[in-house]
């Protein structure tokens, strides 16, 4: 017999290990090449739980499938699905409600859900353990966990001392699941935008104890149980066409419904100022994504028990409120899918005071006889003021000062030496808060 060269034997051990390589591919990773390239479909169904941990080989067979596949760390399984132990496996499956059960060795169990039938106000969600062979202990979740084997219901008994899961369990109960939830932060305003309809667009985050984000796959179902949003990974940003309740499911990090209420009333209303200016204006903005929609406006308070709805972003409060200290928030008069924007909580400790003009008064006459004598300009003064400062215009807008002065008194003596219209004004000094300008002509 001819020997072999080192070239010949090099190729032979290399089919050889190919070989080897495809056969445990084939039956080890058989699902999810099957995905990959496209010759199997993912289950879209929702998954009943998952493989925590394993002794030896597991193997799992869809419902819809006629062969055995390698059932790995963390991979899901579906209703229906038959899961199979060798002579020297044992394994722990985790559900999504909170149960973990322990397939002994050699074992063939069929999971069967069977969901509340909405006729039978009676009926309870539960979990058959169809056994065929081997043994099936554990712990029920939210779901009963039911065993049928020959024929029979028994209880499910609990995990026996030296199973697997009770070494688990002995060690961290809370290890055989993840526990994650979504996050949705509405008070910072990066993870949130309102669009021009009313709707939300809002970040969702799953946190979970094990990472700070995962990038679990989140089924979304409003409350007609109808499918918002389907088998998008978080984090994301997801529409909500309106308020209401919301059922969130992590679908990868099987993390049971997580009801997300978006509240019906969204921040969006800014105040301008914190302190109303002088004669109690105080002015808002809505912040609402491509440009600001057509809507009217409340004042809520319990000074004013029956709000009347405005269009401008600014009121004076001394029109709306008599007493203070008062608390008040601005939000808009619901829309057609009925939620509003609102604004924070402003307290407001006492009335706005501002100097009041006395004389001359707004829109007089003043004769020609006083050319030669000064006019005493006169105001009322406002509670605890320092100083002001009067100021005395030929333009509306003040550009050009004609005369300013410095007084801690209610006058100002002021010569006028020509004709012609007049604006006069104070101006709190400390504060910075003006008064309201006056006209008057002067012959």
């Amino acid at each position: 017999m001819r020997k072999l060269s080192i070239f010949e034997r090099a190729i032979i051990l290399l089919g050889a290990f190919l070989t080897l390589s495809s056969i445990f591919l084939f039956f080890m990773q058989a699902e999810r090449l099957g995905v990959w390239f496209g010759f199997l479909v993912e289950s879209q169904k929702s998954p009943l739980g998952r493989l925590e941990y394993s002794v030896s080989h597991t193997l799992r067979k869809p419902f819809d499938s006629q062969s055995f596949l390698s059932l790995n760390y963390q991979q899901k399984v579906f209703d229906r699905d038959t899961v199979m132990t060798d002579d020297s496996a044992e394994a722990v499956l985790s559900f999504a409600d909170g149960g973990v059960i322990n397939l002994g060795p050699s074992t063939l169990v069929e999971l069967v859900s069977r969901e509340t039938n909405p006729l039978d106000s009676g009926a309870a969600s539960e979990l058959i353990l169809n056994v065929q062979k081997g043994e099936v202990s554990g712990i029920s979740g939210t779901k009963k966990l039911r065993v049928q084997k020959d024929g029979k219901m028994i209880d499910l008994p609990k995990p026996k001392d030296g199973s697997l899961l009770a070494k688990v369990l002995e060690q961290d109960k809370s290890a055989m699941k993840t526990e994650c939830q979504v996050k949705a932060d509405l008070s910072n305003p990066e993870a949130y935008r309102f669009t021009k309809d009313g709707g939300l667009e809002l970040t969702l985050l799953s946190q979970c104890e094990e990472e700070p984000e995962s990038r679990s796959h989140v089924k979304i179902f409003d409350s007609r149980h109808q499918v918002l949003v389907s088998h998008q990974t978080l984090p994301a940003r997801i529409k909500f066409p309106s308020p209401g309740l919301y059922t969130l499911m992590l679908e990868e990090s099987l993390a049971p419904g997580t009801p997300l209420t978006i509240p019906a009333e969204w921040p969006g209303i800014s105040f301008l100022d914190t302190k109303p200016s002088c004669g109690g204006i105080i002015r808002w903005k809505l912040d609402a994504a491509n440009g600001n929609p057509s809507v009217r406006f409340l004042i809520e308070s319990a000074k004013l028990p029956h709000p009347e709805p405005f269009e401008k972003p600014s009121a004076t409060l001394t029109d709306w409120i008599a007493t203070y200290p008062a608390q008040l928030r601005i939000r808009t008069a619901p829309n057609v899918h009925g939620f509003s924007w609102t604004s924070p909580l402003l307290e407001i400790k006492r009335a706005p005071a501002c100097n009041e003009l006395v004389y001359p008064k707004n829109q007089a006459r003043l004769g020609h006889a006083m050319v030669s004598t000064p006019v005493v300009f006169t105001w009322k003064q406002k509670p605890e003021q320092d100083e002001v400062r009067y100021e005395l215009s030929d333009s509306a807008d003040f550009k050009k000062i004609l005369n300013t002065q410095m007084t801690r008194h209610n006058y100002a003596r002021v010569p006028i030496t020509r004709p012609g219209i007049y604006f006069w004004r104070v101006v709190d000094v400390k504060s910075g808060e003006q008064s309201e300008v006056f006209q008057f002509k002067a012959n």
